[in-house]
């Protein structure tokens, strides 16, 4: 499965807590962007990928400052959790880059991974 998301690529953020419950939640731009991961990959797929998978990942930002590429990475990976995969315990490889773009996006691939022994 192969897909784009338009816009500036949204770091994983850092759960926040709300004082007046207690509980902790996800930042509202982390979910949105989580969101939109999960439904492209929804849309994309035919049924969730079983065995070893390998996650490609291209970051395009236009922002001078960009988010470290651990987070980006977490954000994608959250999403993809349960609607491209059945667990991501199921990742076995991820290729990821960052590239500095006056058209911000994030390109995401998704495929069965090599089997590798050693």
């Amino acid at each position: 499965m192969r897909f784009t998301i338009e816009g500036e690529p949204v770091p994983k953020g850092r759960p926040r807590l709300n004082t007046r419950t207690g509980t902790f939640y996800t930042p509202p731009t982390t979910k949105t962007f989580e969101g939109a991961v999960a439904y492209n990959a929804m849309s994309q797929r035919e049924r969730i990928l079983d065995g070893n998978v390998e996650v490609v990942v291209t970051f395009y930002t236009a922002k001078k400052k960009p988010s470290d590429l651990d987070n980006l990475i977490k954000s994608v990976l959250d999403g993809l959790n349960r609607h491209a995969f059945a667990d991501d315990s199921q990742v076995t490889e991820i290729k990821a880059k960052r590239i500095r773009s006056e058209n911000p996006r994030t390109e995401v691939e998704v495929r069965y991974a090599e089997e590798s022994t050693e």
